[in-house]
């Protein structure tokens, strides 16, 4: 051991003999009761039978068990003796901290953990994708400093990545997003277990993910959201893993209905931002589908923000004006029961890219979006707002909607009309498939669907 003088001596002898006391004895979580005890019967030969004069500096392991940690892993002073010989644990570390923080903090208090929600069930993967991922936030309950030391998990299907940082501040949140990539079909649990200088130290999230082969999930924003008191526009939203494809429905300057998509929307946090643009030029759906003059233009950026699983804001820049609008899951459907299969997602053919229909399933209704042309090219969309499912299909009215205003001006909905323009079948081959079929304007036409994947 390199040469210490004396007072460093004095230093780590006093920690040697109080951590071996934790050693020996100690809680099995954080416990200021029995730092004070520790401090009262051994540290204090060191530091002094007042830990608040601050001998030696003791005030740095305040709340700080941390830097305790760090200068056992450096060997500071010899303090590598505490690994080596006494192997500490975490929570050894943290009675000694959270007694000095009561000391020198007695107005912070103790910091607390919730997790919300509580456990996470991951539904299997998507077609076309090989794993799911879903959210938790981490709040600090308790009024003093939250510190995270470590999260890991207990199967290697899952997969953890923490937004929050180090410490926690009374009552801030901050969000953990886990992934579940499973290898077979069998279901999975698994425990999230997140070590802190909470009381008790160790959180646990139960995980359980369903293996591939059954049917499909959809992520937690996905679906059909709107501000209920500007009713003519919306947003089809469509989640898969930490991705959101988010297409807006809304009018052009003529009040003639025109759609803009954000087509790679990357989760961060609580919600995402992405480019935004405007498709045009494709064929209607009068006519066999060529996209030889489609034209995708960047026309800004869109910005989704969720303030809970069914709130949020959608901000954007959209030809050089900027705006924000808040907005709601819409409520479509009530029942008890959910369905065997959910088909809410943005569905298209492969073979003809440049239109989609966003489907929002709730219970046994679906409400289509459907993002196509008129005769023109110019980007037009189509409503049916109530399909009801009977078996592994539905059949619903058909409509158009003009007279709304554009997202870059105040909502005004007295010019708005919906016209009744036709009918609409869906048919299901499988949870991934099907065929659209259509009258429209008294045009019949019929399209194969599928799940699209990103």
């Amino acid at each position: 051991m390199a040469a210490i003088d004396s007072s460093v001596r004095k230093i780590v002898l006093g920690a040697v003999l109080c951590l071996a006391q934790l050693a020996a004895g100690a809680a099995t979580s954080p416990s200021v009761a029995g730092g004070q005890v520790v401090f009262n019967s051994i540290c204090s030969i060191c530091h002094g039978p007042d830990p608040a004069a601050n001998v030696y500096g003791i005030k740095a392991g305040a709340n700080n068990p941390t830097l305790i940690q760090s200068l056992i892993n450096t060997n500071f002073g010899g303090m590598g003796i505490l690994n080596s010989q006494f192997h500490l644990t975490t929570t050894q570390i943290n009675d000694a901290a959270n007694y000095l923080g009561s000391v020198f903090y007695p107005n912070q208090g103790a910091p607390g953990i919730a997790s919300n929600p509580p456990s996470l069930v991951f539904p299997a993967p998507l077609a076309g994708s090989s794993g799911t991922s879903l959210s938790l936030a981490l709040t600090n309950t308790g009024n003093g400093t939250l510190i995270i030391f470590a999260m890991t998990v207990s199967a290697s299907e899952f997969g953890v990545y923490s937004g929050c940082g180090a410490n926690l501040g009374p009552a801030q949140t901050c969000f953990v997003t886990l992934t579940f990539t499973p290898r077979s079909s069998a279901t999975v649990s698994a425990n999230l277990t997140i070590q802190t200088n909470a009381d008790p130290a160790s959180l646990q999230v139960a995980l359980q993910g369903q293996g591939s082969g059954a049917a499909p999930a959809i992520g937690a924003y996905s679906g059909l959201w709107w501000n209920p008191n500007e009713s003519g526009w919306g947003l089809s939203v469509s989640q898969h893993r930490n991705t959101i494809f988010a297409a807006a429905y809304s009018y052009d300057a003529a009040g003639l209905p025109v759609w803009y998509v954000m087509s790679n929307c990357p989760l961060s946090g609580n919600g995402c931002t992405g480019p935004l643009y405007r498709v045009s030029g494709g064929t209607s759906p009068a006519v066999a589908w060529n996209d030889a003059g489609k034209t995708v233009t960047n026309v800004g950026t869109g910005t989704l923000t969720f303030s809970d699983a069914d709130n949020g804001y959608f901000s954007f820049a959209l030809d050089g004006a900027i705006g924000s609008k808040a907005i709601t899951r819409q409520s479509i459907a009530a029942g008890s029961i959910p369905p065997s299969v959910d088909y809410t997602d943005l569905w298209w053919n492969p073979n003809e890219s440049g239109w989609g229909v966003a489907l929002t399933q709730q219970y046994a209704t679906i409400f289509a979006t459907w993002y196509a042309y008129d005769g023109g090219g110019a980007p037009r969309w189509y409503v049916a707002s109530n399909c009801p499912l009977v078996g592994m299909g539905c059949n619903g009215d058909l409509y158009q909607v003009t007279g709304g205003s554009p997202l870059t001006s105040p909502w005004n909905g007295a010019g708005r009309l919906t016209t009744r323009v036709g009918s609409i079948t869906f048919a299901f081959a499988d949870a991934n498939n099907g065929t659209m079929s259509y009258s429209i304007n008294g045009v019949n036409g019929s399209r194969t669907v599928t799940r699209q994947a990103f």
